[in-house]
């Protein structure tokens, strides 16, 4: 393993909130620290399988031009049979308040639906608290 990132959800560190530039791209406007997936079947009561997918994010905002990172789509697909689902949603803005820690909640709440076609539609939320320097898990 290339990096140590602490991957467990909620954790953060006063190094990553003091990050104020990426040194392989000094001009990037923001930088995913990491971004993991997994993907699992959990059988149902009727001998059927259920497909979960479980995604990781934390993203470091440089500037203002990073903001759009804070905004977050995730794609679900509707049959006429069946639809995907998105289950516990949830996600922290991080910030450097006098010296502290300061995390911000999502309230999914303030998230929508929208359509794109007939099977593919986007949940749609933006992260709480943005400022030049959050970083977003």
């Amino acid at each position: 393993m290339a990096q140590k990132y602490s991957h467990e959800f909620g954790n953060i560190n006063m190094e990553e909130l003091q990050l104020n530039r990426y040194e392989k791209d000094t001009s990037a406007e923001a930088v995913v620290i990491y971004d993991i997936g997994k993907s699992y079947f959990l059988a149902t009561a009727d001998n059927k399988f259920d497909l979960y997918f479980e995604r990781k994010t934390k993203i470091k905002i440089f500037n203002k031009a990073g903001y759009k990172f804070a905004d977050i789509r995730i794609p679900f697909y509707v049959t006429k049979d069946d639809e995907e689902q998105i289950m516990d949603l949830r996600g922290y803005t991080y910030n450097i308040d006098n010296g502290q820690i300061k995390t911000t909640v999502l309230n999914s709440d303030n998230s929508y639906n929208e359509k794109t076609n007939a099977h593919l539609y986007y949940r749609k939320v933006a992260m709480p608290d943005i400022k030049e320097g959050s970083v977003l898990k």
